[in-house]
């Protein structure tokens, strides 16, 4: 009971549910896109090497809550994961997305 009492006790539970919601987000955004490119090494050679960077970067993105920066010149990130079925969730990971 004391740490119904507890605010800090609360918040500690509240980042840890957090935490793992957004872990569970990036493991279905992995899910996800490894059910649509055959490998990471064949989305490199077919999107190039700042495409599969920018796939990295956004599963750590989706993971700490925060966001990734699209260059549309140097990477089509914004394709792939307009491709995925939970696309909506994805691209409010990315900024500058467009139209």
């Amino acid at each position: 009971m004391q740490q119904a009492n507890n605010p800090a006790a609360s918040n500690d539970t509240a980042d840890l549910v957090e935490k793992a919601s957004r872990a569970d987000l990036a493991l279905r955004f992995y899910e996800e896109l490894t059910k649509e490119v055959e490998s990471f090494c064949v989305l490199a050679e077919l999107y190039g090497e700042r495409t599969l960077a920018d796939v990295i970067y956004l599963q750590a993105a989706i993971l700490k809550g925060t966001c990734i920066e699209n260059a549309p010149k140097l990477s089509f990130i914004v394709d792939i994961v307009r491709a995925l079925p939970s696309a909506k969730v994805w691209l409010k990971y990315i900024t500058n997305v467009g139209k």
